[in-house]
């Protein structure tokens, strides 16, 4: 019977540790900042003109 007892308490505080995890996953991810589409336009208009004033200057 203990044995039983035993494995089951390993198994609540297995599972309750495993929700914490993910709380504070969850949490961190909520927390990063994500970068949009426009974002990634605007990024990648920025490096062409750079690109494009560094071969006009050499």
């Amino acid at each position: 019977m203990r044995k039983a007892e035993e494995r089951e308490a390993i198994k609540k505080e297995a599972k309750a540790e495993a929700d914490k995890t993910k709380k504070a996953v969850k949490n961190i991810q909520s927390k990063v900042e994500k970068a949009t589409l426009g974002d990634l336009g605007v990024l990648a208009e920025l490096k062409k003109k750079l690109e494009g004033g560094e071969g006009e200057g050499a």
